[in-house]
């Protein structure tokens, strides 16, 4: 049999050969498109279609099957839902309290960095020890 392929108003072939297969056509096209594209077909069978598997290289084409009306017509579901609740905790700080926070962050860094050199000191008194 052959077909009318088009998507969105675009012919993308004319009189392309199809065969049934798998509960759909198979579509013979040297560039099918992605699968889940809606298509319309005309020729020897008038539908909208749904692509379900694209096969590429030697005898490249796609398996469409038949849309049904839910998936025919486009809706915006996305839009309808609504927006999740997103919750945010806020909490107020005094500047004394933001100081004292910001000490015991620096006292931290410095006690780190005294166990680096502290460590350092260790490391060069026992490579002396060894020479």
């Amino acid at each position: 049999m052959t077909l009318d392929v088009s998507w969105d108003g675009v012919v993308l072939a004319k009189s392309a050969q199809a065969r049934e297969q798998d509960g759909g056509w198979f579509v013979e096209l040297e560039q099918p498109m992605p699968v889940g594209t809606k298509l319309q077909l005309s020729g020897d069978t008038q539908a909208t279609v749904l692509v379900a598997r694209v096969h590429e290289g030697i005898g490249s084409g796609m398996l469409v099957k038949k849309a049904d009306e839910k998936t025919a017509s486009v809706t915006p579901t996305a839009a309808a839902a609504p927006a999740p609740a997103i919750s945010v905790a806020t909490t107020t700080t005094t500047p004394a309290a933001a100081a004292a926070a910001a000490e015991g962050d620096e006292s931290g860094k410095d006690e780190s960095a005294k166990d680096e050199n502290g460590a350092k000191k260790e490391r060069r008194k026992k490579g002396r020890a060894k020479s």
